[in-house]
């Protein structure tokens, strides 16, 4: 789930359980891909990014991403892992009883920082695409073929 960028940098904050697979895989390779599609404005970004995984719980960026969520965001990282078969009868109840106060050690957050952005502007004839690569600390865009 997004949950915004890292103040004065380009990285973006994704909350997600540490008991999914994904968390897993990218232990394995910290390389992956994001894409988002905004169908107002007919754009799609694909962003690749190395994933870091801020899982201790003295991470002040982790903890500081736990107080910005309501109490029924919190209490999803309280259910069974996900992924997992379940009893709809058994898990139809919030679990009771979790300190919301600190995020247990299933909340994780993971900072991606891009290295690459894929621009595609769909609106328009012709369409625009922009593929942007980070050089020595900076952007450099090149115009590509849609």
């Amino acid at each position: 789930m997004f949950r915004g960028l890292v103040a004065e940098t380009d990285a973006i904050k994704i909350i997600t359980d540490a008991r999914s697979k994904k968390v897993q895989e990218l232990r394995d390779n910290p390389a992956c891909e994001i894409s988002w599609y905004f169908t107002n404005t007919r754009e799609q970004f694909r962003i690749r990014a190395r994933a870091e995984i801020y899982s201790q719980p003295t991470s002040l960026e982790r903890s500081e991403s736990w107080n910005k969520l309501s109490e029924q965001a919190k209490t999803q990282f309280f259910w069974p892992a996900p992924g997992k078969v379940c009893d709809l009868q058994e898990n139809s109840a919030p679990p009771l009883n979790n300190d919301l106060s600190q995020p247990p050690a299933s909340f994780t957050l993971l900072i991606l920082k891009p290295f690459s952005v894929d621009h595609l502007q769909l609106k328009g004839n012709p369409q625009v695409r922009r593929m942007s690569i980070l050089e020595d600390a900076g952007w450099k865009a090149v115009a590509i073929n849609p």
